[in-house]
């Protein structure tokens, strides 16, 4: 997932209701709503955008967008899960910066990409998938790229990967069974 921050945000592209922002600490989401209140961003309600994070609620799942409809517009709150399947938003993570605006991790951030990182867990992390259902190394890369696809920034991209490990999958199980065939004749 890409990062955003108050250096390389294009607000153009929130407003045209094309991205969602992922803000995964409360810090992050006052740090964004503080931005929108910047640029004027509001809640559909008026309401200033800082006047109210939600992180309460959603938690490192808290997503911001912008709605535009009917003549109603503003801030729209939701789950990452709501505003990349239920929207259909392409997600960026909101990252604070600090005085020197270099990107602020601390070590628990960073334990967490490795061992359990947001984009790749939706409720259920892939990794449990392919050994629950004992799936081999190539079925359960095509699955792991199938169900990574739509949180990456090139979803073609990890498509075709999926394609690849399916296809050599297939051509393995050809094989085999021309061995197979061979064996019994």
């Amino acid at each position: 997932m890409k990062t955003l921050n108050r250096e390389n945000i294009d607000f153009e592209l929130f407003l045209k209701e094309k991205i969602a922002i992922n803000c995964q600490t409360e810090e992050d989401c006052i740090d964004f709503l503080k931005m929108c209140d910047e640029v004027g961003i509001k809640w559909g309600s008026g309401r200033r955008a800082s006047s109210v994070t939600y992180f309460d609620s959603y938690g490192k799942d808290t997503c911001y967008s912008y709605v535009n409809s009917k003549g109603d517009s503003g801030l729209c709150s939701g789950s990452f899960g709501f505003h990349s399947r239920k929207i259909g938003l392409r997600i960026y993570k909101w990252q604070t910066l600090n005085n020197d605006n270099k990107e602020i991790t601390d070590d628990k951030d960073k334990k967490e990409m490795i061992n359990h990182p947001s984009h790749y867990n939706q409720g259920i992390e892939v990794i449990d998938i392919i050994e629950s259902w004992g799936l081999n190394f190539s079925l359960g890369n095509a699955i792991k790229y199938i169900l990574r696809a739509p949180h990456k920034s090139n979803q073609i991209e990890d498509l075709k990967k999926a394609s690849w490990y399916i296809k050599r999958e297939i051509e393995f199980l050809e094989k085999s069974c021309k061995e197979d065939e061979t064996i019994v004749s």
